[in-house]
């Protein structure tokens, strides 16, 4: 007894001479492209598999980096420059700490002014501090 697969190739193995000849036809229009683009040179063949073959994922790169640089100048409104962080001394840092810590007495009701003001600004060395103060 026959297998339905011998059937089906006995019916139709007239057809497979047509398809060798499609699929020897289909290599060597294949092969003549792959010969013209390895003649290029060592620089066409770094540029077809290294950036033309995933041209897609580096326009996507491309669109992304301009989107955080676009959202980077809309945010600061000018590029940052290290001059101007740079120019602000400790004495006006610690006249800003005050005064955020004077607000946050004023709005949360933990502590008045005066021991706000009492309370020094002095760095202490790190085994001295307290793992509730880390965390901020």
């Amino acid at each position: 007894m026959k297998s339905p697969r011998h059937i089906l190739l006995s019916k139709h193995a007239f057809i497979e001479p047509r398809l060798n000849a499609a699929r020897q036809q289909a290599l060597e229009v294949a092969t003549q492209g792959m010969d013209q683009r390895a003649s290029g040179g060592f620089v066409l063949r770094l540029w077809d598999e290294l950036f033309w073959s995933c041209r897609r994922i580096w326009w996507g790169l491309a669109g992304a980096w301009a989107l955080i640089a676009l959202m980077n100048v809309i945010a600061t409104g000018q590029p940052s420059s290290p001059t101007k962080t740079a120019a602000v001394s400790p004495a006006k840092t610690d006249v800003a700490v005050t005064q955020r810590q004077l607000l946050r007495a004023e709005l949360f009701g933990s502590a008045t002014r005066d021991a706000v003001k009492a309370t020094p600004l002095l760095p202490r060395p790190r085994s001295d501090r307290r793992p509730s103060q880390m965390v901020a």
